[in-house]
């Protein structure tokens, strides 16, 4: 499974790919990811 696809399992969605990003001298895309919500507020 996809990273991407766990995370939309565990209720996130993907708003932007906007910008660039390096790790271990890799660059990358960034991805942002917004959790979904519905029902009553956690506090």
């Amino acid at each position: 499974m996809r990273s991407r696809e766990l995370l939309e399992e565990l209720g996130f969605r993907e708003i932007s790919r906007y910008g660039m990003g390096q790790f271990m001298g890799k660059k990358s895309s960034l991805i942002q990811y917004r959790l979904k919500y519905e029902g009553r507020p956690l506090t």
